[in-house]
């Protein structure tokens, strides 16, 4: 463990993975070809992941160079990423290096993109495999670099840290597909606490089959629900003729009616344990209904054809813009409810931070700072100062 301690220490590291000493020597003797211009400029040709960002890689890169104990981070992190199944185990011990007082930053918060960068052409080779339409291949890379963009939203300058970082995984493991105005993200489980049941005349019902909820039926333990007194755990039956549990309403919060469903009538159609596609929303405009119809059957041909490793059951979105509080805010026209009501909500433990990565995203001190440049931001920001959240919510749909 000497030569990793010793990075670690010249780095300033908490932790490091520990598998990456297996793996030292042959990572330094592999190098860091990703920090060479010419290695660069041939990427770029080939695939979208340096459309803005080339000049701010070139003087990462360059930097790197001459900061040896970050050259050899950066060897270890794109050895490492390139080996699949054992980097998403090590990025539970992973921290990335940070700059100290007097060094310039370019070189730390682009060294984890250009780290990244040799696994693109792997990653755009199996989505062929898969069968991923050009158009929609193009459109699914150009994420990687996006995520230099919403790092810059949120700090003013272009970068990378663990969060993006570990959204970007999900394009090498070829998860992810950008089609039209949505991300689908595809999972061998969905997980949450609902099941999701049909009627032979096509009704859908939520019931919970896990979990614990305070007397509103929240999530126990949620923000502004940690009171246990009158709490209650979901109770669920399969018995020989019917489905049984407590139903969630339509705002997503667990009642203590409990339904059963008779077995002639009702199938559980989705449930936790089943793989499922999940929705993400980018920023920006056209969430219409009609893109968004779009969007879905297109997903569905895709994945349904590219990917029959994942037996798919529905789709599932976790997310601030399923609390319905916002279309109490926008009204029932709203892109933004109209959308909400693709999906039957079902509850999940959340502070109401969300939002802030996406509404909000560059920090301020205190709520009174936030910015009121629209209906949503005003409204928003007044629930936060009287104590209130939005909440991060599932919504499923088949």
């Amino acid at each position: 463990m000497m030569k990793l301690a010793k990075l670690a220490a010249d780095l300033r590291l908490e932790k490091i993975p520990a598998r990456w000493e297996t793996i030292f020597d042959d990572a330094i003797a592999h190098g860091t070809p990703f920090l060479e211009e010419a290695w660069l400029r041939d990427l770029s040709n080939r695939y979208p992941v340096l459309t803005f960002s080339m000049e701010d890689c070139l003087k990462a890169a360059a930097q790197i160079k001459t900061i040896e104990p970050l050259r050899t981070f950066c060897a270890l992190l794109s050895f490492a990423m390139q080996q699949r199944k054992d980097f998403l185990y090590d990025c539970a011990e992973l921290q990335l290096p940070k700059a100290g007082a007097d060094e310039d930053e370019t070189a730390y918060v682009m060294a984890a993109y250009l780290s990244s960068l040799e696994s693109v052409p792997m990653a755009a080779e199996a989505y062929a495999k898969r069968g991923v339409p050009d158009d929609i291949l193009q459109a699914t890379l150009e994420g990687i670099e996006g995520s230099l963009r919403a790092y810059e939203k949120r700090f003013g300058r272009l970068g990378m840290d663990m969060r993006y970082l570990g959204w970007n995984q999900r394009y090498f493991d070829q998860r992810l597909l950008r089609i039209g105005r949505l991300n689908f993200d595809v999972f061998h489980r969905m997980g949450g606490n609902v099941a999701l049941f049909r009627s032979k005349s096509g009704r859908q019902q939520l019931l919970a089959v896990d979990g614990r909820y305070d007397r509103e039926g929240f999530a126990l333990g949620s923000a502004g629900h940690e009171n246990e007194e009158g709490a209650f755990d979901a109770v669920y039956e399969e018995a020989e003729r019917y489905y049984g549990g407590y139903a969630v309403d339509p705002r997503g919060c667990v009642t203590k009616t409990f339904m059963k469903l008779d077995k002639a009538g009702w199938e559980k159609a989705f449930c936790p344990e089943d793989a499922c596609i999940f929705v993400h929303i980018p920023a920006g405009p056209g969430l219409t209904p009609e893109n968004v119809g779009s969007c879905i059957d297109k997903a569905r041909k895709i994945i349904a054809d590219g990917y029959p490793d994942y037996d798919v059951k529905g789709f599932c979105c976790s997310s601030w813009l399923m609390d319905p509080q916002l279309g109490d805010i926008l009204g029932d026209e709203a892109n933004i409810t109209r959308f909400q009501r693709r999906f039957l909500r079902a509850p999940q433990q959340s502070q109401g931070r969300d939002v802030f990565t996406f509404l909000y995203p560059k920090a301020v001190e205190s709520y009174d700072q936030l910015p009121e440049n629209t209906r949503l931001e005003r409204a928003v920001k007044k629930l936060y100062l009287n104590g209130q959240y939005i909440y991060e919510l599932r919504g499923l749909f088949l």
